[in-house]
């Protein structure tokens, strides 16, 4: 049995080995979800590769920890991922910058003495200690409903069309 979408994704695979087991899989879906659930609490470095293989026993592609699902061996800089759990597979670095973008644009601002984001929007009270903290960017978009990439560039376009309208004509 191999997956679907050898014409979507250039590879072909049935079976995700980690370490000395190995997994029957129908989609990059499930080889990621299975990859994932076997990380429990281990780090990066002591979790092992998790492996695709097609049908006569070739590696074909690999999962790497975030889950991602990528063609061939080894990851090559610049290559985008045929699969990714958030939905995102392009560079991760244009994810984090559109969630700081628009966590910018939503009015989040990063405060030393809260140890992460704070909005006035999210604030129970006049102290201040009454602020809601976020963690990163992606958590302070994520209080705003903003959940992935294609809803942080939207947001981003929308705010910024908003505050040139508000902004005077010369």
């Amino acid at each position: 049995m191999t997956t679907q979408g050898d014409a979507e994704t250039g590879i072909s695979f049935s079976k995700l080995k980690i370490g000395r087991k190995t997994h029957r899989v129908s989609d990059m879906a499930e080889a990621s979800r299975i990859f994932r659930a076997s990380v429990g609490d281990r780090g990066a470095s002591a979790m092992p590769d998790g492996i695709l293989l097609n049908d006569d026993g070739k590696q074909v592609g690999h999962v790497s920890y975030n889950g991602r699902v990528w063609k061939g061996v080894h990851y090559v800089a610049g290559a985008d991922a045929l699969y990714c759990p958030s939905g995102f597979l392009g560079d991760p670095a244009k994810l984090y910058a559109a969630f700081r973008q628009a966590a910018d644009a939503l009015g989040w601002r990063w405060s030393h003495a809260h140890g992460g984001y704070i909005s006035e929007g999210h604030r129970n009270g006049s102290e201040w200690s009454d602020y809601f903290v976020a963690m990163d960017t992606r958590d302070a978009c994520f209080q705003d409903g903003v959940e992935t990439f294609e809803q942080a560039q939207a947001a981003i376009t929308r705010l910024s069309a908003d505050a040139e309208d508000r902004s005077p004509q010369a």
